[in-house]
């Protein structure tokens, strides 16, 4: 190990990428993402860190009773991998910054597909996080925007495209948090679209939107929603009420942004992407929503705060990356006096 200008623990991701393997390995003990201590699985007895040539990381486990040894990585995210953990760190960062996949190629020694690989396992960790079941918006006296948005259009109306289904993305936002929630529809008529509203925006909540003859029955839900529309066929601000829907529509332009950035997206992962959008947003400004922050010093600014959340998930093992079905209950419908 080296001679340290500070406490390991006080490192942040960025600086820990110039720091030797040795040092790097302590940084992320202390962070779990290796532990710091393993008991052999034959004798139950602690084992013992030594230094191995042979071994990736320079390191294994020993236990000294009955010479068993293991990996550092064995039932971490890092098991079976056989990249170093400073390519491994490397890959983090530039998926926390949003460097295009195109030029961590040229900045790192590995090929494209290994880079793709082990960020579709951050954005699965990152989404899980995200835990869309619980995600609830608005409530008494506040205010969300709704708005749907073709995300897969039919071009020249002629050939091939044709076949192509479109793609609806039905969105939320709430005002004040400025959380968002971008959900893929069959298709954008009532059913599908109230169910979502049910499922996730709370009761009393004032919902603004659009004339789109799908919204009509949003007030006959049971959960006593306040509903106010602008018609942009005449104006983008309603001039009676001052109600309009910009702040859905300008998130709109940044998740298709972000998506066209990545110069084409699986659609069977298209769900995965904007839910990935949606957490970096709400990382951004609310860390301790998902309680993966051990260390609050780190989070001075947004890409750092998405960083220090990184760290923190890369303690939970990988697992095979999943589509994100929502399948809300059927809404309920107030009587009618």
């Amino acid at each position: 190990m080296t001679l340290l200008s500070k406490p390991i623990e006080l490192y942040n991701l960025k600086e820990v990428i110039d720091l030797n393997q040795a040092d790097i390995l302590e940084w992320l003990k202390f962070k779990g993402v290796f532990p710091s201590t393993k008991n052999c699985s034959k004798c139950g007895k602690s084992m013992k860190l030594i230094q191995r040539n042979d071994s990736i990381d320079g390191f294994s486990w020993r236990c000294t009773t009955d010479s068993k040894r293991c990996s550092l990585r064995d039932g971490t995210y890092l098991q079976n991998s056989r990249i170093d953990v400073k390519t491994f760190l490397k890959i983090v960062y530039f998926w926390a910054f949003q460097i295009r996949q195109v030029d961590q190629v040229s900045m790192i020694s590995v090929d494209r597909h290994t880079i793709i690989t082990y960020q579709q396992k951050l954005r699965h960790l990152a989404i899980s996080s995200f835990d869309i079941e619980s995600i609830k918006l608005g409530g008494e006296g506040k205010v969300v925007e709704i708005d749907e948005s073709l995300f897969v259009k039919v071009k020249h109306n002629k050939g091939k495209d044709l076949k192509r289904p479109q793609i609806w993305v039905f969105g939320l936002y709430e005002r004040g948090t400025k959380l968002v929630l971008f959900i893929i529809v069959p298709k954008r008529d009532a059913y599908n679209l109230l169910n979502v509203i049910y499922k996730f925006v709370l009761p009393k909540t004032i919902i603004y939107s659009d004339c789109w003859r799908a919204y009509t029955r949003i007030r006959d839900l049971d959960k006593n929603f306040e509903h106010f529309t602008v018609n942009h066929n005449l104006f983008f601000v309603n001039p009676e009420n001052g109600v309009h829907t910009n702040s859905i529509e300008s998130v709109w332009n940044s998740a298709k942004v972000h998506i066209k950035l990545m110069r084409g997206v699986s659609r069977d992962y298209l769900q995965s992407y904007l839910l990935e959008f949606c957490w970096r947003r709400s990382i951004s400004r609310i860390a301790t929503r998902f309680k993966l922050i051990k260390d609050s010093q780190s989070c001075i600014q947004e890409n750092e705060n998405v960083v220090s959340v990184i760290n923190n998930v890369l303690s939970k093992k990988g697992e095979k990356m999943k589509k994100q079905p929502v399948t809300p209950k059927k809404y309920n419908l107030r009587k009618r006096k």
